[in-house]
């Protein structure tokens, strides 16, 4: 059977998920009628915070597809474009590893990075405070990456084979920034 994970967050609690960090700050959850989870920054620090599966049970192997699927926004960021965020499947918090979006400071960023390299596209659609649905196909010889049903890039090089997580992590400079993840999806065509 496959490997899936999905989260609507409609509960007060982030089951199977991780909170992860670039430092000691902490992240809060909260939900709505609509079950958002909200990440907010309470110091000016710069840090990294997001969440992450526990485990890293997905791997490009066996003819598997990778399909990663998010609704996330960063909606009263005061500037919405750290480089340190990223989206997708990724090996760690500060990944070297993985099949991702990032920013770049003013576009949302594809990328693929592997022991062999990392391969990065910049997109055409810009970083703004309002809702993206980010999707991610993968297989092994090909990548292809979609902001709101359009395909905005495709990889062929320097795809990873190593076991990956399910990541949002987004980075603030700013105290009181809240960003807010609607959903996530995460799934392969095959347990490997």
């Amino acid at each position: 059977g496959a490997v899936e994970i999905f989260d609507d967050f409609l509960l007060g609690t982030l089951y199977g998920w991780s909170i992860g960090s670039s430092g000691n700050s902490p992240v809060f959850l909260a939900t709505g009628s609509n079950g958002v989870l909200s990440v907010t920054w309470l110091t000016a620090t710069g840090l990294r915070e997001g969440i992450r599966t526990g485990a890293r049970p997905f791997i490009l192997s066996g003819g598997n597809t990778l399909t990663f699927i998010a609704k996330w926004g960063p909606n009263t960021y005061t500037n919405p474009t750290a480089a340190g965020t990223f989206v997708g499947f990724a090996n760690q918090d500060s990944p070297t590893r993985g099949i991702y979006f990032g920013a770049n400071g003013t576009y949302w960023t594809c990328v693929t990075a592997a022991s062999s390299g990392t391969t990065t596209t910049v997109s055409s659609v810009a970083i703004a405070k309002q809702y993206f649905t980010f999707k991610i196909v993968a297989t092994a010889s090909s990548v292809l990456f979609y902001i709101d049903g359009t395909l905005v890039a495709t990889h062929t090089t320097n795809i990873t084979t190593e076991n990956l997580g399910a990541f949002i992590f987004i980075q603030s400079n700013n105290a009181g920034d809240v960003s807010y993840i609607d959903y996530i999806q995460a799934y392969s065509s095959a347990r490997v």
